[in-house]
């Protein structure tokens, strides 16, 4: 945020005092408001959008070690089990400020086909079930 410093001085001889005044920026916040979207064949999307343009991102599902990513970042997240789970984001702001998010998602069931096939010499026939 701003802040000011103001230095007066008084001269022993004179009893005059002069002042004067600095204004500086320290750092500032980064606010970051992030939703994740899944698909229907479970890929997840995270978009943000930011208080500051934005230098770096790390990305970390359930835990993993983050790993450098961009915005919107988008990741097939269909080998995970089903269920929800949590992505972590870690944005640096171009000024330095620095922001976390972590968000839900939930991974859909996956139904797997079982199919079987019979051959004729004039037809194949192919039977599936979930």
């Amino acid at each position: 945020g701003k802040h000011t410093v103001t230095i007066s001085a008084t001269s022993v001889s004179s009893g005059s005092t002069r002042s004067t005044s600095l204004s500086f920026n320290t750092l500032a916040s980064l606010s970051a408001s992030c939703s994740t979207a899944t698909s229907a064949s479970n890929i997840l999307s995270v978009s943000c959008t930011t208080s500051s343009p934005i230098s770096s991102v790390q990305c970390s599902v359930d835990g993993e070690t983050p790993q450098s990513c961009t915005l919107p970042y988008t990741r097939d997240v269909s080998t995970l089990t089903a269920g929800s789970h949590q992505i972590s984001l870690s944005l640096v702001a171009i000024n330095g400020a620095t922001s976390s998010s972590t968000q839900s998602f939930t991974v859909s069931a996956v139904q797997s086909l079982s199919c079987s096939s019979s051959q004729t010499s004039t037809q194949l026939t192919v039977s599936c079930s979930n």
